[in-house]
This record gives structure tokens, sequence and C-alpha cells, in this order.
């Protein structure tokens, strides 16, 4: 009788963070598909809004060449992490290291990577953009409003 105290908490514990751990893998699996969609952009940082949010912000990119002319896949729960629209491009991402204004900036989305180049060299991972408090960030910050 003492070891089933034990033994159901920690069964039940068990199957919980299995549950939990599935349900990660499910999202990254889809987060992977549609996110490798063959969209390339190439242009220049010309503003950063910031937000208070583990450095979460919104990129503003002129002088876009990309090989999509137009680009937006959002819903209220999820953001991509990039807009193409007019030769101008945003992208939605955390990054503390300090970005310059004119930096060259090009994103890979099949491989899942932005690339920023001028007074410092930065390498950062894509992904959907999920959080509610972010995604209201973006709403308020964007250039392109729906």
């Amino acid at each position: 009788m003492k070891y089933l105290k034990i033994i159901i908490p920690l069964a039940i514990f068990a199957l919980i963070c299995f549950e939990v751990n599935n349900a990660e893998n499910s999202f990254s699996e889809y987060e992977d598909k549609v996110l490798h969609n063959n969209v390339n952009i190439k242009g220049v940082i010309s503003s950063v809004k910031r937000s208070n949010n583990h450095c979460f912000a919104v990129w503003k990119i002129d002088n876009v060449k990309s090989n999509i002319a137009y680009f937006r896949s959002n819903t209220n729960e999820q953001y991509f992490p990039y807009v193409i629209k007019n030769k101008k491009a945003e992208i939605y991402l955390e990054l503390c290291d300090t970005l310059v204004i004119g930096d060259s900036i090009e994103l890979d989305s099949n491989n899942l990577l932005v690339k920023i180049t001028g007074k410092n060299n930065i390498e950062r991972s894509i992904g959907l953009v999920t959080e509610s408090y972010n995604i209201s960030f973006i709403k308020k910050n964007t250039q392109f409003p729906n």
C-alpha cells in the first residue's frame, strides 16, 4: 500500500511528461513543414522596434530583393517570422545583440536562418511567432496592417 502511494503519482507524472514532449515534437514538425517554403529575403535594416519581452523586435527591411514579391501568412494564433510587400519586408525575431541601421540582412526560410552582416556578424534561427504578447507587439508596430 505504501508503494502504491508513490508509484501511482510517479506514473501519472511520467505520463504527463510524455504527453508534453509529444505535443512539443508535433509543433516542431509542423513548424519545420510550414517554414520550409523557399522564401529568400535580402535587404538593409532600416529600423528596429524592440519590445520589453526578451529582446523580441520588429525589424523593418528596405531595398528588399526576394524570390517572392508578396508574402503574408498570419493568423490570430501564429505569425510567420517575416512579411514581404512592395519591396519592403519585416522580420519578427528575438535578438538581444545590437543591430545597426544599415546592416545587411539575409533570410533563408529553408535553412530556418537569418544572417546579419555589417558592424556585427550575427546568425539566428527563425520560427513561428506564437506568443500572444509578441503577436500583439507586431500588430501595434507593423508597417503592414491587415
